[in-house]
């Protein structure tokens, strides 16, 4: 496969690629920050699939002095750092604020994470949790979303303010 050539899988055929990973790989699965590195991954597999361990050798990358972020210090209380998913419910924006009306339809202040992650932070369903980054802070009521990959977490945007894509999750 040529570098910069177009690569067109369906969804059927990424998911054999996907659970071939193993360990350490399915946990930077979750650390994808975009749409493309997502598809450079896919077209890594597709390679090494089609080639062999010997390949996955010649592209490993070379080692580095500096290999990214410095670690954050071991605090007891740091579990972690989790993925921020921010949406925008349905029914949202200027004309739902405005109108006393469809306040019921506003999203709730809550953040969802997945059960494995609550757990590690003993948090319970309607636990009050503090969700920070850099600095801002933002207190919300913690739901448990089973069918929320661990590693992320989901709030409505109107309730995320300024947090960062990466977040740390504390129970109160």
């Amino acid at each position: 496969m040529l570098p910069g050539a177009d690569l067109r899988l369906r969804s059927f055929q990424i998911r054999p690629l996907i659970t071939s990973l193993q360990g350490e790989h399915l946990l930077r699965l979750n650390q994808l920050g975009s749409r493309q590195e997502f598809l450079d991954l896919v077209r890594y597999l597709v390679e090494i699939a089609a080639k062999g361990p010997g390949r996955a050798k010649e592209l490993r990358p070379a080692q580095t002095a500096s290999a990214g972020p410095a670690p954050r210090p071991a605090d007891d209380h740091f579990l972690g750092e989790l993925r921020l998913v921010r949406y925008r419910p349905l029914f949202s924006g200027p004309q739902v604020e405005r109108v006393a009306e469809l306040q019921f339809q506003r999203p709730r202040q809550e953040l969802e994470l997945s059960a494995s992650d609550a757990a590690k932070r003993q948090i319970a369903a309607g636990d009050t949790a503090v969700v920070r980054s850099d600095g801002t802070s933002v207190e919300l009521r913690a739901r448990i979303n089973r069918r929320l990959m661990a590693g992320v977490i989901r709030i409505a945007d109107e309730h995320a303010a300024d947090l960062h894509p990466t977040v740390e999750v504390v129970k109160t």
